[in-house]
């Protein structure tokens, strides 16, 4: 029953900006579970990326308010979930992407285990999604993408020495 935890949870995670493909060899689902307890995952998929107080996710998470504030409170701790404390002095969590959140969120806590789970993720998860391609020196104009140039007429030239900060 707790790889079922991990699974929603990947499937969670998946759908938040940034995105946690699946990879080819379970490779997430170990990583999950050397992060989040099965208890901690079952309540990290009840988190969405609004700030929201512990009453809310524990009635989303069908927990008592104690019950689901004592695991968030560790969860924040750990690096699983943001939190945040409002004027009020009431605490607001949220859940975080993979990457940019729990990844960096652990750069305290690297073990060898951690970085090899991660490693083994990288290198065998499932491009779902395209992979940016606007790199330095990878810079396409419209003529090469099929595009046709507008035909706008080309600005006047300035007289020299003076900027187009005093033509506005």
């Amino acid at each position: 029953m707790d790889s079922r935890y991990y699974s929603d949870l990947a499937e969670h995670l998946d759908r938040l900006p940034g995105g946690f493909p699946p990879s080819v060899t379970g490779a997430e689902i170990r990583l999950l579970e050397r992060l989040f307890t099965p208890e901690e995952a079952a309540l990290a998929i009840h988190l969405t990326l609004e700030r929201e107080g512990v009453e809310v996710i524990a009635g989303r998470a069908g927990l008592s308010a104690e019950e689901a504030g004592s695991r968030l409170a560790g969860m924040a701790h750990k690096g699983l979930v943001f939190s945040a404390l409002t004027e009020d002095g009431s605490i607001r969590y949220q859940a975080v992407p993979f990457v940019v959140g729990i990844w960096e969120f652990q750069v305290n806590r690297l073990t060898e285990g951690l970085v090899g789970d991660v490693n083994d993720y990288w290198n065998t998860m499932k491009r779902t999604r395209p992979v940016a391609t606007n790199r330095p020196g990878d810079r396409r104009f419209p003529q090469e993408l099929g595009m046709k140039n507008p035909s706008s007429p080309k600005p006047a030239a300035l007289p020299s020495g003076e900027s187009a900060r005093n033509h506005r």
